[in-house]
C-alpha cells in the first residue's frame, strides 16, 4: 500500500526464515558458514556423502539454537534427511518434528515441522558469538559466550567493546539491504575469522543496555566516518524507544518518500 513501516517489509521478509537470509547472504557477498539448501532427499543424501562430519541442520524459524541440531553419525543425519522428505514417497512425509521446553512438559512443535527440503551447514568450531545491532545511526555489541555447544539461547554475556571490524560489517550490511533495524549474530573462530550466523530485525533487547565498555553502558554512533562512543543506557523499553525516534526522524526528513522514487 506504500504506507511505511518500520521495520520495513525487506527486513521482516528476512525475519525468522534462514533459507531467505542464506540467499541474501550469499549474493552480496558477505562471510557466513557454508550452508546448502536441498529440495530433494536425493540431492541431500549425496551431500551427506561428501560432506565432513560434524553437520549442523537448522529448521527456517526458531530462535536461541531452537531447531539447530548439530550431528556427528551420518545414520542419524540420513534419519532425519528421511524424516523431512519421507521414507517412501514425499506426499506422505510428516516432517522432522522439534520438541519445545517452554511447558512442564516438552510438546512437539507440529506447526514448525520441517519438510520437503533441509538446510544442511557446516560446522565452524568458535570462541563465542557476537550479537551486533544497529538501529538508526546507534550501534552496539557483545559477546554471547558458549553453554555446551551452543552461544545463542546461552543467557552468557561478555561486556567487552566490539571489534571495529563488525561495526562496519553492520554499516555495509544495511546499506545494501536499507535496513534501519538488524541484529548481527557473528560467529568468531577458534581460527580468528568472522562468520555470519544469523541476521534478524527484530531481536530479544532484555537489558536497558546491550553494550558496555569497562562497565560503561552505552552505545556507538557513526559520525565524521567514526564510531564515537557515548555513554547511557539507550535500549530500554526493548529498544522501542530507538526505532521510535528512528522512524520519526526518517518520516520527518521524508526519507521514505525520496526512497520510493528511486
Amino acid at each position: 500500500m506504500g504506507i511505511p513501516i518500520y521495520p520495513s517489509r525487506k527486513e521482516l521478509f528476512l525475519y525468522e526464515n534462514k533459507r531467505m537470509y542464506e540467499y541474501w547472504l550469499t549474493a552480496h557477498n558477505f562471510p557466513h558458514p557454508p550452508t546448502f539448501i536441498y529440495y530433494t532427499k536425493k540431492e541431500a543424501l549425496n551431500h551427506l556423502k561428501i560432506s565432513k562430519l560434524p553437520i549442523v541442520f537448522k529448521t527456517n524459524g526458531g530462535a536461541s539454537s531452537s531447531g539447530v541440531r548439530i550431528i556427528r553419525n551420518k545414520y542419524v543425519a540420513k534419519s532425519y534427511i528421511q524424516k523431512v522428505f519421507g521414507y517412501l514417497d514425499s506426499r506422505l512425509s510428516m516432517g522432522k518434528v522439534h520438541w519445545g521446553k517452554k511447558w512442564i512438559f516438552p510438546v512437539p512443535k507440529l506447526g514448525m515441522a520441517q519438510k520437503h527440503y533441509v538446510i544442511m551447514q557446516d560446522f565452524i568450531p568458535i570462541k563465542w558469538e557476537w550479537r551486533i545491532i544497529k538501529i538508526g545511526n546507534s550501534y552496539f555489541g557483545h559477546q554471547k559466550l558458549l553453554k555446551g555447544e551452543f552461544a545463542s539461547g546461552s543467557g552468557r554475556v561478555g561486556w567487552i567493546a566490539p571489534p571495529e571490524k563488525l561495526l562496519f560489517m553492520i554499516k555495509d550490511l544495511c546499506e545494501k539491504g536499507s535496513f534501519d533495524s538488524m541484529a548481527m549474530d557473528v560467529f568468531e573462530s577458534v581460527d580468528d575469522k568472522y562468520y555470519i550466523n544469523e541476521i534478524q530485525s527484530l531481536f530479544g533487547s532484555f537489558k536497558p543496555s546491550q553494550m558496555k565498555i569497562n562497565e560503561v553502558s552505552g552505545r556507538y554512533q557513526y559520525i565524521n566516518e567514526k564510531f564515537v562512543f557515548e555513554e547511557g543506557e539507550f535500549n530500554r523499553f526493548g529498544s522501542n524507544l530507538l526505532r521510535v525516534e528512528d522512524f520519526i526522524e526518517k518520516i520527518e526528513s521524508n526519507y521514505y518518500t525520496k526512497l520510493s522514487k528511486c
